[in-house]
């Protein structure tokens, strides 16, 4: 008689953590946090260099109905940010997946925000938005919870 039971994968262990851009890149991390409920929340980003040193950030209250919406509000803020301080050759990571989605998938009630996003994002020359777990974006993180 065999054991068909099934083989459960060994577990591993990854780093999360916050990875510096390629060379001369600059990298935007924007988060935000939202108060269920309230409607209120803050944004929050941060642009750094290849080494790792802040070149600019901010962090706002927000008025937003949900979550993603606070997260776009954040997103929209940072890459004007961006524009505005004349960076170019960028990088940007945010911890939500949902965004990210919104660019493949839209919804009507985020539409207007997200072809705003994509319009910064062109003029940015189209730099890859990646996702990044919290615990990789701790200091976006830190600054939208204050």
């Amino acid at each position: 008689m065999t054991d068909s039971s099934p083989t459960i994968p060994a577990k591993k262990n990854i780093s999360i953590c916050w990875f510096p851009p390629a060379a001369n890149t600059f990298k935007l991390t924007i988060d935000g946090a939202f108060l269920q409920g309230s409607h209120t929340g803050s944004i929050s980003g941060v642009l750094r260099d290849f080494v790792g040193n802040w070149v600019v950030g901010f962090c706002k209250k927000s008025y937003a109905y949900s979550h993603v919406m606070t997260e776009l509000e954040a997103l929209h803020t940072g890459l004007e940010l961006v524009l505005d301080n004349h960076t170019t050759s960028l990088e940007v990571e945010i911890d939500s997946i949902e965004v990210i989605d919104l660019f493949y998938y839209a919804h009507p009630n985020y539409q207007p925000i997200v072809e705003s996003c994509r319009s910064l994002l062109r003029r940015l020359g189209n730099p890859v938005v990646r996702h990044n777990f919290r615990q990789g974006n701790r200091l976006a993180d830190f600054l939208a919870k204050e």
